[in-house]
């Protein structure tokens, strides 16, 4: 079903004047009423609270149980752990989002008590990065859950990642179901595709 849309006013066909009287309505008067998740479009940013999955799910829908309180999002067709733990720093240079990054040697102002970060060497990573980010300003990383990052190499689904030689990126770390150790930091829940993929990071 489609939202219904009032019309704040209504012309005549061919009418060619229109008072303030006539305008001021259209401008003021129009609703728009039923908008829910049938009928938005995709990758607005659909979020359901309900006791049960939501039917025909939407790619990046976000799903909340009213029973058990659990969030889940909707990637690449399955359900996911919709909460990311996320962390704070002040970036130490211009950084593109989902980068691994790394606490910086340099301290630069911002949050209290909070370390620069900058793109991750090998081994070193403390997080993904949110989004893009100039020098000193304050940044966000995720540390576990669900987070877009930037691949060396292709990575196929299910497969588990950890850092590669390439600054900032990830590689896989063998077959779905193998390559498992302390190098691992999270599982593709997505192929490669863009030089990005999905990843469920996992606490280290």
């Amino acid at each position: 079903m489609g939202a219904a849309i009032t019309r704040g006013t209504t012309f005549t066909d061919g009418q060619q004047n229109v008072t303030v009287a006539q305008f001021n309505p259209l401008l003021t008067s129009a609703t728009i009423a039923g908008v829910d998740r049938e009928n938005i479009g995709t990758g607005i940013g659909v979020s359901t609270y309900d006791d049960a999955f939501p039917d025909n799910p939407q790619e990046q829908e976000a799903f909340q149980s009213d029973v058990g309180n659990h969030a889940l999002s909707r990637i690449s067709g399955v359900w996911v752990p919709g909460l990311s733990s996320v962390n704070r720093c002040v970036l130490a240079a211009n950084l593109t989002a989902g980068l691994l990054v790394m606490p910086s040697v340099e301290q630069v102002g911002g949050f209290p008590s909070v370390a620069a970060c900058t793109s991750a060497k090998r081994t070193s990573a403390i997080g993904v990065l949110c989004m893009d980010g100039n020098n000193g300003e304050n940044g966000l990383y995720v540390v576990r859950g669900p987070a877009l990052v930037q691949v060396a190499s292709a990575i196929a689904a299910g497969a588990p990642v950890r850092q590669s030689a390439t600054a900032g990126q990830i590689e896989s770390a063998g077959a779905a179901g193998t390559g498992y150790g302390r190098e691992v930091i999270g599982t593709a829940l997505t192929a490669d595709s863009g030089g990005f993929a999905w990843v469920n990071l996992r606490a280290r």
